[in-house]
């Protein structure tokens, strides 16, 4: 870029800091959003290795994560539909 176009280093440190907390406030907002579901898959796992017993652990691991994975596009997709592409321009366009 040439001299006269180049933006001045305060210019780019304010936008560099603004990217940083623009990436701080998305990444707690989608942890809030997920954090329920870290909670449901939790409890499946605990169920799925009550019932399984001694099988190996990536077997437990599995079965939990499709369960879970079930469980929240079942809710996703049926409960709240528009969430999806509520993220997206969330995380597109921000506020």
């Amino acid at each position: 870029v040439p001299s006269i176009f180049a933006p001045d280093p305060v210019t780019l440190l304010i936008s560099f800091i603004a990217g940083v907390l623009w990436v701080g406030v998305v990444t707690i907002v989608v942890s809030l959003l997920l954090m329920p579901f870290e909670f449901v898959g939790a409890y499946v796992h605990e169920i799925v290795s009550k019932k399984l017993g001694k099988k190996p652990e990536w077997l437990k691991l599995v079965i939990t994560s499709y369960l879970t994975t079930v469980f929240a596009s079942a809710i996703i997709l049926f409960l709240v539909p528009e969430a999806i592409t509520g993220v997206f321009y969330f995380l597109y366009y921000g506020f």
